[in-house]
């Protein structure tokens, strides 16, 4: 996985350039639910929200848009994906955390594209329920990346979003962290 300190300027400039304001057909800001500076202990946004419409969320012709969602965005986007949020936070000198809000054109999609993941590039993980149980669906895996290196990947769905916190490397507290981020977000979801 690639250091998100590396990929500040980019998510700086895709922020700046992202067409529209950010808001959805429901009204909500999706820049509302990105957890401040703080709202998970000793955790701190690491570089600027990235916000882009759904149509550019996994552009092939973009390899930089495209890489700060790992290839993942066309199961989003053949479901009904409106917009994405990217968010990057850092924790002491090591550990990263990539927040990621997927918010669908409805929650029928949101459902469709969480339902479709385990069988899609990345997400075929060994993939457990959340412990506790967070949204109306959750899963968490441990993962290793090519690099060799554990990391936590929680995924959740509520309503028309669908919230992932990746947390590396793994830590006593990785997995309880990434729960926490996605429980933030949750709670200001109307």
């Amino acid at each position: 996985m690639a250091s998100f300190s590396s990929r500040a300027p980019v998510l700086a400039a895709l922020a700046l350039a992202a067409c529209g304001g950010g808001s959805s057909s429901s009204g909500v800001d999706i820049r509302s639910l990105v957890p401040a500076d703080g709202d998970v202990s000793g955790w701190t946004q690491d570089s600027t929200l990235a916000v882009v419409p759904g149509s550019r969320a996994g552009d092939p012709s973009d390899a930089v848009l495209n890489s700060s969602v790992d290839g993942d965005a066309d199961v989003f986007q053949e479901a009904g994906l409106a917009q994405l949020a990217v968010q990057p936070y850092r924790k002491g000198s090591d550990e990263v955390m990539s927040l990621r809000i997927w918010q669908m054109d409805s929650a029928a999609a949101a459902q469709q594209a969480f339902d479709g993941l385990p069988g899609h590039g990345r997400y075929q993980q060994s993939w457990n329920a959340c412990v506790p149980s967070i949204g109306e669906a959750c899963r968490i895996a441990n993962v290793q990346n090519a690099q060799g290196d554990d990391y936590w990947w929680v995924t959740t769905r509520k309503k028309t979003y669908i919230v992932e916190g990746i947390v590396t490397p793994n830590s006593d507290t990785a997995d309880d962290d990434a729960i926490a981020f996605l429980q933030v977000v949750l709670a200001k979801i109307p």
